[in-house]
């Protein structure tokens, strides 16, 4: 499955020394926080989205 994939990359990643976040949202349809406007979990999602890459460009 897709999650199991994304699962996998994200461990071989870390053991790689990348820093790596995988948050997996119960109950969510694919690609769900590109309907941020109307889910309040999307928005939560891009908060988090933004806040990584700030941490990680900064």
């Amino acid at each position: 499955t897709l999650l199991d994939d994304a699962t996998r990359v994200a461990d071989r990643a870390k053991a790689a020394g990348v820093d790596v976040n995988l948050e997996v949202w119960d109950e969510m349809v694919h690609v769900w926080h590109l309907f941020a406007p109307m889910l309040p979990e999307g928005r939560e999602a891009i908060t988090r989205i933004g806040n990584f890459v700030k941490q990680h460009t900064a």
